[in-house]
């Protein structure tokens, strides 16, 4: 029997080592983790909360291509923005609660909308992260039920005009400041 045996080798460890870089990198892009301060001789420690600035909400611009309900459902919804710093948020496409069950449709309400807003409910998504300013396009696809019973309804002839939301939440990368955008927008059946 030998005195000394190597331990097996791990595949996880890497993946777990990547997973956690890539995590803390996410978090310092976002701000989230501060350096820590040196201490001297004699002394412990301190920690450094990250210096809060005259915090601007980000600025976020967004136009609404897509004009077709038929197109956006078969291709998705183009939207053209542009951000003025790195960002990380997302989009949302909110339907009208009434609408939604008028064609029976069912979906999950969206989360901090403000008190007293009409009841909605959530059929597209798409994410949002910028490493600098400019302008670019993003397609948001729709959930399969939303466009099963979206084009139904469309068929139907019980959608002439679809009104929607268009809900864009980010937030800024060098402090913690969250802004939300809402447009309301028009699709034609």
């Amino acid at each position: 029997m030998p005195l000394y045996t190597r331990p097996a080798r791990s595949r996880r460890v890497p993946m777990l080592v990547l997973l956690g870089g890539l995590l803390a990198a996410h978090c310092l892009a976002l701000g989230m983790l501060a350096p820590m301060a040196r201490a001297r001789v004699g002394q412990t420690p301190a920690r450094v909360a990250p210096a809060m600035e005259a915090a601007a909400p980000p600025v976020v611009r967004t136009t609404v291509v897509s004009r077709s309900l038929r197109r956006v459902l078969r291709k998705g919804l183009v939207v053209r923005y542009s951000v003025g710093e790195r960002l990380a948020g997302h989009f949302e496409v909110l339907l009208a609660s009434s609408i939604a069950r008028r064609i029976g449709l069912h979906g999950t309400p969206p989360t901090g909308l403000a008190a007293g807003s009409a009841p909605q409910i959530v059929i597209g998504r798409a994410l949002l992260v910028t490493i600098a300013g400019g302008h670019s396009t993003v397609t948001l696809h729709f959930g399969r039920p939303s466009v099963t019973r979206l084009r139904h309804a469309a068929r139907l002839r019980r959608l002439h005009k679809l009104p929607l939301t268009l809900r864009v939440v980010v937030r800024n990368a060098k402090t913690p400041v969250t802004a939300t955008l809402l447009g309301r927008f028009t699709l034609s059946a």
